[in-house]
């Protein structure tokens, strides 16, 4: 699917396409973190309860190990990502591009930098609300799922049937996100930097196939990956 609308749609289609899945992924978000606290003995302040004794609480780490998850070690993995993603990834590059100047392009960096926070608040939130619920439920939780099947196994578990579709559909919307940006990027950078260079003579007409061609094989090409290492035992997709 989302081979097909970013071959038909190009940049306008990824982008609003982002804008719905990102609706559906925050709304579907949410919805599973209510569901998740109200499924814990005691609702939110058992939650708390659980949260604290087990120190899943503990946002801020400032010890100078630089083996764990510190708040150096953050800071600085963090800003190495961040810094070149929004300077040199053509799958952002490309989105400024879309906009009329630089000041707007500014206020999309805005945008995105303010709504990061709440989100990340809502996903870090699932998963202390997730563990909280498995202390209250501990025979549903099989111990011998990796650590990215939990979600999904409580979905099926505690969501009714239309709230565990919803919340499938927007698993789905974050990865059709990630992919159709990815390979309109890699067909455009192809295309452009280094096809048109060589064929200074080529057509319009022609650049734009060949571009679908390249979302074509590489989002194939993506997939097949995916299907392959999904064979593979890890433990979680971060490993």
């Amino acid at each position: 699917l989302a081979i097909a609308y970013t071959i038909m749609g190009g940049i306008q289609a990824v982008i609003w396409t982002d804008v719905v899945q990102c609706v559906v992924l925050l709304g579907g978000a949410l919805i599973c973190l209510v569901l998740a606290v109200s499924g814990v003995d005691g609702g939110l302040s058992g939650l708390v309860a659980v949260a604290q004794r087990d120190a899943k609480l503990r946002i801020i780490d400032w010890t100078w190990d630089m083996t764990t998850a510190t708040v150096w070690v953050l800071m600085v993995g963090n800003l190495a990502s961040v810094l070149s993603s929004y300077t040199s990834d053509q799958t952002v590059i490309q989105k400024y591009l879309t906009t009329r100047d630089v000041k707007q392009s500014g206020r999309s960096i805005w945008a995105n930098a303010l709504l990061a926070i709440p989100s990340t608040i809502i996903f870090f939130g699932i998963g202390t609300a997730l563990y909280a619920y498995y202390q209250s439920h501990p025979a549903q939780l099989n111990p011998h799922l990796p650590t990215d099947a939990i979600f999904p196994q409580f979905m099926v578990q505690a969501l009714p049937v239309g709230v565990a579709g919803l919340l499938v559909a927007a698993l789905f919307a974050a990865a059709q996100s990630t992919l159709s940006s990815s390979m309109h990027s890699i067909a455009t950078a192809l295309v452009v930097d280094f096809y048109q260079p060589l064929r200074r003579s080529s057509s319009d007409k022609m650049r734009l196939r060949l571009a679908r061609i390249l979302i074509c094989v590489t989002g194939v090409a993506g997939t097949s990956a995916a299907l392959l290492m999904a064979t593979y035992d890890i433990s979680s997709l971060f490993d």
